[in-house]
């Protein structure tokens, strides 16, 4: 190689010829040498050749650009091997500004023609040549600094040095006036990957964000990938001593060779797995919507019942007020008769005759507090019945606080709403239980209506018969039978004094059962308001959303794939035949590869010590020897 003239961008480095080059030239496997037809190197690059000319190969080729960087990054010098598969022997030509060739296959007879074009005479199967290009740029530029302790730092300063040092490698296209619409196509369809080597004994605490970092020996491995068309900025920071780096390895290859679509079943799957999901909590969503209606609908119920429960307890509760205040009027009244009876200052007998009627409607009041009894009976039966089947109607279906909480949590957009459907559930549980404590006292009440009403009947019974005795009592038999009166008015006095406070109590706890009663119609009424709000207002506008969302979910994995399709397709192979990075005359490339590497940082070797000459013996010197021991 030549030095080249020129500086291109990134401050790439004039080109000159060094060691490196051999060294990576080492790098290519050879294959064994196949049979050759030699003969003079005269002819064309393809074709059928004049009658005795020797006939012109057929033939395709690659090539692998081998190119040596400095440390910041500009180009030190590049050579390329070409790789001729050979379907027919002959002669070939191929273009290139080489400043040297070789044949790497042994026996080939090759010529150089500076600036024009490579000719060889080779047999069928594979060859190899090397060219040592003249001035030819990279398709990218490559800028390299280092800065150690905050301070920029030139390359050659950096073997030893100790500190917190960053690496920052940016790429770009590297625009080439000419060689722009020819090397457009490398940076635009091929696909750089960076490597860095960090020794574990010189570095430590390494910050590398977008490398994949592994471990290789003794060394810290980072990769990066630059997609076609990009251009990359990369930063490494870590704690140096001593500090050493092998060289920074890059390759470049078409896009669709050096890289697959991933396999993306198992992303897809799990979108899978949240689409059945989705759609298993939608289903589950419409089956709550269709209990919560129902609940509602039993609230309803129940607070229709719970109302008329609580009209009839208010009712009963004013009879019964009523009705206290009767008997104690019937209380004063057998007691004012029992104790004028007692009395030494008997009234006049005359006055007797009026007793009859009195106890005719004394008899009267008790039977008509007795019928209302019955109509009280009748119409709290009609009310716990219709109470007890309100109750009954509360569905039987448990809404456990975990399905709530997953509720809230898959809907956190109507969390009012799920709380609404746990306070009705809540409050229509608590009727339940409460009815349940309750219902032995509703039970009772009945049978102690029908107590009190026979009760009522029966003293109506013994005034009318006393009645019918007074009235048919003459003015001779008066004397004889007021004793038999005052003993019964004596005794259904002291028995309706027990009666009497026994309704009292009756009537006192039928007001606390109606204030009771109202509380409890209340709360259903509200748990009904709000379970129907739930259901009809609510949880329908929840519902639609979760089955928007159930629609929108199971579009993503299509999406996915049609986004990673669309991506892809940006990267795939774009149709365009493969260009020759030595010259545009050549229409038989099939691959090219650049193969680029940094120099290393390396500390230099210390010199071996000078061992001191000795020193030269005199005469004298050799003649003392001989006596020495």
């Amino acid at each position: 190689m030549r030095k080249k003239p020129g500086a291109p961008p990134f401050g790439a480095r004039k080109i000159v010829r060094r060691g490196a080059a051999a060294l990576l030239a080492a790098l290519l496997v050879l294959a064994a040498s196949c049979s050759r037809s030699d003969g003079p190197l005269t002819g064309g690059g393809g074709g059928d050749s004049a009658p005795g000319a020797p006939q012109d190969a057929v033939w395709s080729k690659e090539e692998v650009v081998y190119a040596l960087l400095a440390a910041d990054g500009g180009l030190l010098g590049e050579y390329v091997v070409n790789i001729l598969d050979v379907a027919r022997g002959g002669l070939v030509t191929d273009y290139g500004d080489y400043d040297d060739v070789k044949d790497l296959t042994g026996g080939n007879m090759i010529e150089n023609t500076p600036g024009e074009h490579v000719t060889l005479s080779v047999g069928e199967g594979r060859a190899y040549y090397q060219g040592d290009a003249h001035f030819a740029p990279l398709p990218w530029g490559f800028d390299i600094t280092y800065e150690l302790d905050g301070s920029r730092v030139s390359p050659e300063y950096l073997p030893g040095v100790s500190g917190r040092l960053l690496i920052n490698i940016k790429t770009a296209a590297r625009p080439m006036g000419d060689y722009d619409a020819y090397h457009k196509y490398f940076t635009e369809n091929y696909l750089l990957q960076i490597t860095v080597k960090l020794g574990s004994a010189s570095c430590s605490g390494i910050l590398a964000p977008g490398a994949v970092q592994a471990n290789a020996g003794r060394d810290r491995v980072l990769s990066y990938t630059v997609m076609p068309g990009a251009d990359a900025d990369l930063r490494i920071e870590c704690d140096v001593s001593d500090f050493e780096m092998e060289g920074i390895e890059i390759s470049a290859l078409p896009f669709s060779s050096s890289f697959e679509t991933p396999e993306l079943g198992g992303v897809t799957g799990r979108f899978d797995e949240l689409t059945d999901g989705v759609a298993a909590l939608a289903a589950g969503a419409r089956q709550l919507g269709e209990g919560a209606r129902s609940l509602a609908g039993g609230m309803r119920t129940l607070a229709k019942g719970a109302g008329e429960f609580d009209a009839g307890l208010r009712g009963l509760s004013a009879s019964s007020a009523r009705l206290t205040e009767g008997s104690a009027q019937i209380g004063e009244a057998l007691k004012t008769i029992d104790d004028a009876l007692a009395s030494q200052d008997m009234p006049d007998i005359s006055q007797l005759s009026q007793l009859p009627a009195v106890l005719q409607r004394l008899a009267g009041s008790l039977a008509a507090a007795k019928d209302g009894l019955a109509e009280l009976e009748g119409a709290y039966a009609e009310g716990y019945a219709a109470l007890d089947a309100a109750i009954e109607g509360i569905p039987e279906r448990r809404l456990s606080d975990e399905a709530v909480a997953a509720l809230r949590a898959a809907a956190p957009g109507h969390a009012d709403t799920v709380d609404a459907l746990a306070a009705s559930y809540a409050a229509s549980e608590a009727v339940r239980a409460a009815y349940g404590a309750a219902k032995p006292a509703f039970e009772a009440v009945r049978p102690a209506i029908t107590a009190a009403a026979e009760s009522m009947n029966s003293a109506a019974g013994t005034l009318l018969i006393v009645a019918m005795q007074a009235q048919g009592v003459s003015d001779i038999d008066i004397a004889g039978q007021l004793g038999q009166l005052t003993d019964a008015i004596s005794e259904i006095s002291a028995n309706y004094g027990d009666f009497h406070s026994g309704l009292a109590a009756y009537a006192d706890g039928l007001g606390e059962l109606a204030r009771a009663g109202g509380e409890l119609a209340g709360g259903i009424s509200e748990a009904a308001d709000g379970a129907d709000k739930f259901a009809n207002d609510g949880f329908p506008e929840f519902q639609a959303g979760l089955d928007a969302l159930n629609g929108e979910v199971g579009k993503i994995p299509g999406e996915i794939d049609e986004q990673i399709d669309e991506i892809m397709d940006g990267y795939g192979a774009s149709g365009a035949k493969p260009v020759s990075f030595t010259s545009p005359k050549n229409e038989n490339v099939t691959l090219v590869q650049f193969v680029i590497r940094t120099e290393k940082i390396a500390i230099p070797a210390s010199p071996a010590p000078v061992e001191p000459e000795p020193e030269a013996e005199s005469f004298m010197t050799r003649l003392l020897n001989l006596f020495r021991s």
